[in-house]
């Protein structure tokens, strides 16, 4: 998403006057003045973002940004001038609030310890959108033509609702299914169940990318992990690579069936 949202923002940026003169043969003065407000656009809408998180989520903003995104890029396929104006404003309009959102939402979707590392890794896509999008689309405007920008956009749209839709899916999958915890296994450690034990005396273990390691390993200081039964470990050992089933088999040797059932 932030490779997507970044592509969209700075490949109009630097694009929209060249695609107005050549293809909507509009004056260069007056192009230039569209690119303004296109930034307008772009930063009315964080202006409003920030109104909104008052009362709305950062999900829902995000939402509400990728309609008005998605409706200014179908004014772009409509021949007519005005129309091709009125699409930059809600572009920059819409695609506003989504990176200082998707930003906002870090320390809730992996937790505040390793938020930063998180931040990192959002930065470096966002860089790499910035960098390499508005690049692509001059090669392809040389070649093609720069007409090509409406469906060049559009296709950066798709994959940005698709990796959404697919983010938003994993996060509540797994916070459903399992207690997914980023950084704060110390703190629910310690924390009692209902029944007086903590997660530990449950018999909570760690999955680390492909391995399986205790949870009180120094691991999750800099790795995203996930708490599993030890139960569920064992029955599903043969799925995993073979060795997670080494470990698996390690695990179920030590445990008494009664603890952990």
């Amino acid at each position: 998403m932030f490779i997507t949202s970044c592509g969209i923002e700075y490949t109009c940026g630097n694009w929209c006057s060249t695609f107005l003169v050549e293809n909507k043969n509009m004056p260069i003065a007056n192009a230039a003045q569209v690119v303004m407000l296109y930034y307008i656009g772009l930063t009315l809408g964080r202006f409003c973002s920030g109104l909104l998180a008052v009362r709305l989520h950062s999900w829902k903003i995000i939402r509400l940004g990728q309609i008005v995104l998605g409706a200014g890029i179908l004014l772009l396929f409509m021949p007519f001038l005005t129309t091709s104006v009125i699409g930059f404003f809600l572009i920059g309009f819409g695609n506003g609030p989504l990176f200082p959102n998707l930003n906002y939402l870090t320390p809730e979707n992996f937790g505040e310890n390793i938020s930063q590392n998180i931040m990192g890794i959002q930065m470096a896509a966002s860089y790499l959108g910035i960098m390499l999008a508005p690049a692509v689309f001059g090669i392809l405007g040389q070649w093609i033509g720069v007409w090509l920008l409406p469906l060049f956009l559009i296709c950066f749209y798709f994959v940005m609702l698709a990796s959404h839709s697919r983010a938003k899916h994993f996060l509540q999958s797994n916070s459903s299914t399992y207690p997914i915890l980023y950084g704060q296994l110390n703190k629910t450690n310690q924390k009692p169940l209902s029944d007086g034990t903590n997660l530990l005396d449950r018999g909570i273990f760690v999955v680390i990318l492909c391995n399986i390691v205790p949870a009180h390993s120094k691991v999750h200081n800099t790795c995203r992990f996930r708490l599993l039964p030890v139960r569920r470990v064992c029955l599903a050992g043969s799925q995993h690579p073979r060795g997670i089933q080494r470990f698996h088999r390690r695990i179920c040797k030590r445990t008494d069936g009664e603890r952990y059932r």
